[in-house]
Parts: C-alpha cells; structure tokens; sequence
C-alpha cells in the first residue's frame, strides 16, 4: 500500500446544507455595522455643524423687535386752565434690524479651526474603514487557517486508520505484534484529538467574525466542520458545516497589494495633520481677541408716541460700536501660547506615527520575499516527507524497521504540510497590512 496522506481522496463535494462565510460580505456587514464607525460619522455630523456656525458669523444677523411700556405719569404743560400732555401713557416700538460685524479676526480664525476638525474626523473615518477592514481580513484569515488545518487532519487521520486496520489484521494473522496495534491506535486517536482541537479553534474564529459583522450569518459555531469533510467524522456530529473561500482564491486577490508603496498621505496622518491646524488656530482666534471689532447696525421701526407728539412715526437708525481691549490680564496670550504648544505636540505625535505605521509597512513588505523563499523549501520537505512517509511503511510490512519510524515519517509529513498552510495565512496577513498602509 502506498501511505501518504490521501487528501484526494477526502470527500470534496458541496454538502447541501454547507453555510457559505465570505471575505467580502464579511468586510461589508463590518463596515455597515462597525459601532467605532458610527460614533465617527456622528462626530463627523457635530463637526459639520460647528463649522456651519462658525461661517454664520460672516452673514449679517437680522431681527424683529418689538416692546412696549405703559407708565402712569406723563409731562405736560399746564398754561392757564389749558395742559399739553407730552407724550402718552401708553409707548410701543416694533421693526426689523440689522447687525454686521465688519471686522472681528476672532471669529475668522474661530471658523477655520472648525474646519480643520472637520477635515480630521473625515480622515478618522477613512482610517477606521481601513482598519475595520484590516481587522476583518485577518479574523477570516484565521478562519482560513482552521478550516485548512482540519482538511489537513482529516486526511491524516485516514491514513492512520487504514494503517490501523492493516496492522489489526496482520496482528490477527500474527504477522505484527500488539505493540504495533497500539502504535498505530495511538496515531489515530492522535489525529483525532488534533482534529477537535481544530475545530474549538475554528468556533473561536467564528465568533470574531460575528463579533465584527454583527451578523452570525445561520452557522452554529459550538463544534463546526470544513464542508469538505462531510461524513468523515461519525464519532462528533458537526453543528454545521462551513464553507469559505480558499486560501488560493484570497492569496490570488491579495497579491496585487504587494506592488504597493508606503502612503505617506495616510488619512491617520492627515488626520493628525489637521488636528496641528486645528490647534494653530486656536492660538491666531487667542491673539485675535486682543484686537479691535467693528459692528454695524441698522433699523426700521413703527414707533409711538413720536416724542411729545401723539402720532405713530417711522424711524429709521443706523449706527457703528467699535471695540479695542485694553487690559485681560494676559488671559488670551497665555491660551494662544497654550494652544501653539498642543500644535507642536501634535505635530511631533504625527511624525511618531509615521514612523511607526512606516516601520509595520516595511516589515510586512520585506517579509514577502523571505516567506516566498521559504514557501520554495517547504514544497521541496513535502515532496521529500510524501516519498519518506511511502519508503517508511513499505519498509514496516517488510520488517526492516519499526511502526516508530512509520509513525514519525507521517508526523513529519503533517508538519510539513501545516506549515505550509501557516506560511500562506502569514503571506495573508502581511499582504493585507500593505494593502491598508500602501498606495
């Protein structure tokens, strides 16, 4: 019998009632439901509407007055039996006015801060999408690796158990000891075990995928199953069976991410960018407010009494108020001094996480060359493990070596063939950091 680990011989076909978990509906029901993204867009939505105040200040601000006063005594002018009253009791005033600020820094420098913060949380929001997405990716990578790691198993786990029955029956035949019988027993009880904890593994990243999206997608997760493996495994009835894309298909997609470049323009920098701008003008809106301010008014009124005469009257006014501080105790250019220290703090945070989103970029790009060379090396031990596991166990039924040797060519074999399948999730993952740091 040739032994090596029969994976094509694992049942393959689609089960029917397989739950089907995909990478981009995974990344669209994370960004939808992302509640990190949802308290960004509503900052964004506060920021919007700060900064449509701030620019209020440049339109001038009309108004309707109106008032009235009644008052109980009212000059007048006694000439013999004759009085002239002047005036009346009764005296109301009512019309529109204008008032314009002609000239006020402050509030120009107030409204292009609320722009910068503006500008910053649309950047806190582009940066958020692409670490929901970053996040999601490697969840599902994982997701990946379990479901390749029970395939791997499974087929592991069919050869120790045709193993097992050949030795059984040579043992019967009294061709092979009991000792054999056990070796091989314990190989697949081994691969059984690995198996289960594959699967508890699996459950767990499952549970991060849900976390993520919000969305369970019908799959029970307590004890799930590749689809692929359908049957294989009487002994535990799989919860559900779960099928997601290969590894080859994302390794295949994933791949166009390796041309890119560092963005040095990186919404998290941008973002930290204009928080700097948002800061240095804080510190000009400060200085600005030890300048002076000029405001016009202007208005039209229905009044009555009209002075001494009882008559409604028209009247219009118009006017200027100028304003110049004198003495605040230094409390403005201390806040701007204030406010242009947090700028350079800010601006010193930005450099450091360039720096740091620079380094993370660098290494994930280097490691692509140096998983590349491994992969080769890998491919060249599964070869070499595939003919070694077949040698090892025609040379145990011809009884030059022991079941041990058999045993540990298969180990090696499955060692080989996982580490494989780790390497392409490590390929995965470094991909997706470039995709998400690059341009």
């Amino acid at each position: 019998m040739a032994v090596m680990f029969a994976l094509a011989a694992v049942p393959a076909c689609k089960a029917a009632n397989a739950k089907a978990i995909k990478l981009e509906q995974c990344e669209q029901d994370a960004l939808a439901q992302s509640e990190t993204l949802k308290k960004l867009k509503a900052q964004e939505a506060a920021a919007a509407a700060n900064t449509n105040a701030a620019a209020a200040y440049y339109y001038p601000r009309i108004s309707l007055n109106a008032q009235g006063s009644w008052v109980s005594e009212v000059p007048e002018l006694k000439t013999g039996a004759a009085s002239i009253k002047y005036g009346d009791n009764w005296n109301y005033s009512i019309g529109p006015s204008a008032e314009y600020q002609l000239y006020n820094k402050e509030r120009r420098h107030s409204e292009a801060a609320a722009k910068k913060i503006l500008d910053s949380k649309r950047q806190e929001i582009a940066f958020a999408e692409k670490q929901i997405i970053l996040q999601t990716r490697k969840a599902y990578f994982r997701l990946q690796q379990n479901l390749q790691r029970l395939y791997l198993l499974s087929g592991q786990l069919k050869v120790a158990r045709q193993q097992h029955a050949e030795i059984k029956a040579s043992l019967a035949a009294g061709t092979k000891t009991r000792l054999d019988e056990l070796m091989a027993k314990k190989q697949v009880n081994s691969a059984k075990a690995l198996m289960s904890e594959a699967r508890v593994n699996l459950s767990a990243a499952l549970h991060e995928i849900f976390r993520l999206t919000s969305n369970d997608y019908g799959i029970n997760p307590a004890y799930p199953l590749d689809f692929r493996l359908k049957g294989l495994d009487a002994e535990s009835e799989a919860t559900d069976l779960i099928e997601a894309d290969s590894i080859e298909k994302t390794l295949s997609i994933m791949s166009q991410a390796a041309s890119k470049e560092f963005d040095s323009e990186s919404p998290r920098l941008a973002a930290m960018e204009s928080m700097k701008g948002y800061y240095e003008y804080l510190a000009e809106q400060y200085r600005s407010a030890l300048q002076p301010k000029l405001t016009l008014s202007a208005g039209a009124y229905l009044q009555y009494p009209n002075g001494p005469i009882r008559e409604s009257v028209f009247i219009g006014k118009a006017g200027a108020s100028f304003s110049l501080p004198l003495f605040e105790g230094g409390r403005n250019s201390s806040q701007a001094k204030a406010k242009k220290y947090e700028a350079v703090a800010a601006s010193h945070d930005k450099q450091e996480a360039r720096q740091n989103l620079l380094l993370l970029f660098k290494i994930s790009k280097d490691s692509l060359h140096g998983l590349s060379n491994e992969e080769k090396i890998l491919k060249v031990m599964i070869n070499d493990a595939e003919e070694e596991a077949k040698l090892a166990y025609e040379a145990y039924k011809a009884g030059s070596v022991t079941f041990l040797e058999t045993d540990n060519a298969n180990l090696r074999l499955l060692e080989s063939r996982m580490a494989l399948s780790d390497l392409e999730i490590r390929k995965l993952n470094s991909l997706a950091t470039i995709d998400s740091l690059g341009k």
